[in-house]
């Protein structure tokens, strides 16, 4: 007669099926740790200069030229790659590259088509903002956000008003040195998601609508009911502009 080893658990088709699941659900667990830890926190980080433009140094603008020469000297200088082009206001172009190497060899001409120029990176389209918070980064000041992150050139941390104090809070507006920001980033030992920025809209204290600021508003000016003073009875109004 056979003995049972009491350490041998019964037969049991759906024990043991559970059993196999958490198995296999631990050994997932497992191979992923280290996917999870080796991740590069910048993988989806652009490094250098995506947007380029092209600006002449005398009064010829190079965007009065041929689009078909334009297209043929870009060509020439970045290769068959296919980059879209702009034409801005200033007569310039604006040069969207996909490769670094094209951002060297475009950023290499002095002249195009003839004409003397300079190549510069884009003021703003360059750079992206994104969040992060942790109650840890409470006790980090700005400038030490901005030296220890890597690819971050500016860092402002957001305050909230209680009554007449000023709470600093555990969030952090951050400014990257690339079109798109990662999707997360490594702040010493902290892995922080970064989330997208979502500026307040432009508004136009002239017109009092959105899209524009003041200085470029060319509609007439909307004025609002400024109740001055109550005297007794009588309620003493005037139009004045919103500043």
């Amino acid at each position: 007669m056979t003995q049972k080893n009491p350490l041998t658990p019964p037969h049991n088709p759906t024990w043991q099926r559970s059993l196999g699941a958490a198995s296999v659900a631990s050994k997932r667990k497992a191979e992923d740790l280290p996917t999870l830890m080796s991740v590069s926190p910048f993988a989806d980080w652009s490094p250098f200069k995506k947007f380029m433009v092209i600006s002449s140094k005398g009064s010829a603008k190079v965007a009065d030229r041929s689009p078909f020469k334009i297209h043929r000297e870009l060509k020439s200088i970045l290769g068959d790659e296919t980059i879209e082009v702009t034409k801005l206001g200033s007569g310039d172009l604006m040069v969207e590259l996909k490769l670094n190497e094209q951002a060297k060899k475009l950023g290499a001409i002095t002249t195009f088509l003839d004409i003397h120029v300079t190549v510069s990176p884009h003021k703003s389209l360059n750079s992206s903002k994104g969040v992060i918070c942790s109650r840890d980064l409470r006790c980090c000041s700005e400038e030490e956000m901005v030296e220890e992150l890597s690819g971050v050139t500016h860092a402002r941390r957001i305050k909230v008003r209680r009554g007449e104090d000023k709470i600093q809070t555990d969030t952090f507006v951050l400014n990257f040195d690339s079109p798109k920001p990662p999707s997360r980033i490594r702040a010493g030992y902290l892995t922080l998601d970064v989330r997208p920025y979502v500026p307040l809209p432009m508004r136009c204290y002239k017109c009092q609508r959105y899209g524009h600021g003041k200085d470029r508003c060319k509609k007439p000016v909307v004025y609002a009911l400024d109740v001055a003073r109550v005297v007794m009875s009588n309620v003493i109004v005037r139009l004045t502009p919103i500043a």
